[in-house]
C-alpha cells in the first residue's frame, strides 16, 4: 500500500477493524436464525469436509476454559486495549503487514468479546469435518492476524526498524 501519514492511515485501519466486527457479528446473527432452526442445528456445505454449524461456545479456542465466559472477556478486553496500544505505537513503521496484522487480531478479538458481553457465549458456526473444533469469522481474523504477525516479527521487524532509524537519522542531520 502506498505511504500515507498515520492521520489517513488510522481510518484505513479503523475500517477495517470496524468491517471485520461486522462481517463476524452478521455471521452470528445468520447462524442463530438459520442454523438453530435445523435438524442437528448444521447443514453441510462441502459434503464430508466443511458444514455450517451452530454451536454455543462459553470458553476459549476449542472450548478450553469452559463456563469462564466473563473471565475471558476482561482478558480479552485488555488484550484488545494492548493491540490497540501496540498499533498506535507501531503507527511510523512504515509495514503495512504490521498495522493489518494488528487490525486483524483487534477486530476478532473485539468481535468475540461482543459475544461474551451480550449473549454470554461465543457463537460458532464453521466446522471442517475432520475432528477440528467449530469456530466462527472473528476466531478466523485473530488466528490470520497472529500469523501474520509472526511472518513480521520473523522476516520484517529488523529491516524496518533499520528503516525508521535511518530515516530519524537524516532528519536530525
Amino acid at each position: 500500500m502506498k505511504e500515507m501519514e498515520w492521520k489517513k492511515q488510522k481510518w484505513v485501519v479503523l475500517a477495517i477493524i470496524v468491517g471485520i466486527i461486522i462481517f463476524d457479528q452478521v455471521s452470528k446473527y445468520l447462524a442463530q436464525e438459520i442454523l438453530m432452526g435445523l435438524p442437528g442445528q448444521s447443514v453441510e456445505f462441502i459434503p464430508g469436509f466443511f458444514s455450517f454449524t451452530y454451536a454455543e461456545n462459553t470458553g476459549a479456542a476449542f472450548s478450553i476454559f469452559s463456563n469462564a465466559t466473563w473471565a475471558l472477556a476482561i482478558v480479552s478486553a485488555v488484550l484488545a486495549v494492548i493491540m490497540v496500544v501496540v498499533l498506535y505505537k507501531a503507527r511510523n513503521f512504515k509495514s503495512w503487514l504490521m498495522k493489518l496484522s494488528l487490525s486483524f487480531i483487534i477486530g476478532g478479538a473485539i468481535g468475540n468479546l461482543i459475544d461474551r458481553v451480550f449473549r454470554g457465549f461465543v457463537v460458532d458456526m464453521l466446522e471442517f469435518q475432520f475432528n477440528f473444533a467449530v469456530f466462527n469469522v472473528a476466531d478466523s481474523f485473530v488466528c490470520i492476524g497472529a500469523v501474520m504477525l509472526g511472518v513480521f516479527v520473523i522476516w520484517f521487524w529488523e529491516k524496518d526498524k533499520k528503516k525508521e532509524k535511518e530515516k530519524n537519522e537524516t532528519r536530525t542531520d
